[in-house]
């Protein structure tokens, strides 16, 4: 999706870093009607977006995996 998700109609939003699965940062909006949407790496809007969207919601969830900088 190239365009912004109103903030009222939004469920919840993950975001999840690369990973094996995904090579890219992973932006999935869940609407509270409708189906989910995944947000463009490209799109310039959604950095702002989070700003204004309250982190403190339980709507707002982001996935943090454990990194390591060594070699195994």
């Amino acid at each position: 999706i190239s365009q912004p998700v109103r903030h009222n109609a939004v469920a919840k939003i993950e975001v999840t870093p690369p990973s094996g699965r995904c090579r890219w940062t992973e932006r999935i909006i869940y609407r509270k009607k409708g189906p989910k949407v995944c947000i463009s790496p490209d799109a310039k809007w959604f950095p702002d977006y989070m700003k204004n969207f309250d982190r403190n919601d339980e709507s707002f969830h982001s996935t943090a995996l454990p990194f390591s900088t060594t070699n195994h």
